[in-house]
């Protein structure tokens, strides 16, 4: 397994081929994976190897790091190599020569992102790219039916080389009992202050428009006779009417601690598949108010059931003001949120992942 996972950021590209890795490990698969910055676990099955990528195709083929990575492969004799991300330029030699049979996890599209964000020349570059990686690749794996359907419209590619591995959660996330005492008090919240927490780790262009969308709701909610407070963590910087927190370690317990769980992606702000902190706040029985986008890749997520849909700022408004005033709504919001992330656990997709494996 080659990824991008950097342990001194553990969101986005680290999450995804870090559980797969452990969960296809756990099931006695022989695991041995490449990246920049390991992960530091107290247990785990997986042979991690520190690998510093080339930054892009010039990186690779000026460095001379193709001979090296050759010989790993040689030596460890694998059977399949599993490449995490479109845009990874890594053992470039290995798949041009294809000594081994390549799959290839798109976690998203580059090109896609950047024409959503109006960045029309990267995301040309990116669409190059992604063609090359593409190519070489004997099967192709998206993390949602989205992702699937663009990649086969967008590159032309056969439907039966592409396959569907969700993204997924823990699953100590759906079983573990709340925690979280003792963050009303640290953050010094009225007894009948709500919590509503948004988590959009800087660095990432679409939280970067979340943050820009919870603004304006943060401005919609001030005219409001409302007492909560909106919170971000992730960053240490927000918009006037939201405080920051940061990156904490206590994640799990934060979200514990919230009364509502903010999902504020507008149409923009694509993605790949499920976000973490969307199967993360389900997981962890929480009242949700999302976006159409912010529930993407999650296709059986139902509004009214699972979260409440708001599309715009005042709609996000009307919904935490229902949400406040119906205590019961949220807690049935929670209990069937949770269920359904029972079905999107890593282990499930490690799975899935094998399935397509056994048909290379």
């Amino acid at each position: 397994m080659l990824s991008r996972a950097d342990s001194k950021r553990p969101f986005g590209s680290f999450t995804r081929p870090v559980w797969l890795g452990e969960e296809l490990a756990s099931m006695g698969h022989e695991v041995t994976h490449f990246c920049p910055e390991p992960p530091h676990l107290v247990r785990s099955d997986v042979h991690y190897r520190r690998y510093a990528l080339p930054s892009d195709i010039r990186g690779v083929v000026v460095s001379g790091g193709s001979v090296v990575n050759l010989l790993s492969l040689s030596q460890l004799r694998a059977d399949i190599l599993y490449i995490h991300e479109l845009a990874n330029t890594g053992f470039v030699a290995a798949r041009v020569l294809h000594l081994l049979p390549i799959v290839l996890d798109a976690h998203s599209s580059e090109a896609m992102e950047l024409r959503s964000y109006g960045k029309r020349d990267r995301a040309d570059k990116a669409h190059l790219a992604e063609t090359m990686s593409l190519h070489f690749a004997d099967m192709i794996i998206a993390a949602s039916h989205e992702l699937r359907d663009y990649l086969i419209s967008e590159y032309g590619l056969p439907p039966e080389r592409c396959h569907v591995v969700q993204n997924g959660v823990p699953a100590r996330a759906v079983t573990d009992p709340p925690c979280g005492t003792g963050w009303r008090e640290k953050l010094r919240l009225a007894s009948d202050e709500l919590l509503v927490l948004h988590a959009a780790p800087d660095q990432f262009e679409s939280n970067d428009l979340s943050l820009d969308f919870m603004e304006e709701c943060a401005k919609a909610a001030s005219s409001k006779r409302l007492s909560l407070r909106m919170l971000v963590c992730g960053r240490n910087d927000a918009p006037v009417g939201i405080q920051a927190i940061g990156v904490v370690d206590d994640y799990y317990g934060l979200v514990d601690a919230c009364d509502i769980a903010l999902l504020p992606y507008p149409p923009r702000a694509v993605c790949g598949g499920a976000r973490n902190k969307s199967l993360e706040f389900m997981a962890r029985s929480k009242a949700i108010v999302s976006t159409k986008e912010g529930v993407r890749g999650i296709p059986d997520a139902i509004s009214g059931t699972h979260y409440l849909r708001a599309d715009s700022p005042e709609e996000v408004v009307t919904s935490i003001e229902s949400l406040a005033a119906n205590p019961e709504l949220r807690r049935n919001l929670g209990v069937s949120a949770r269920q359904l992330a029972g079905r999107y656990t890593w282990s499930q997709s490690a799975r899935a992942l094998e399935r397509v494996f056994h048909e290379v």
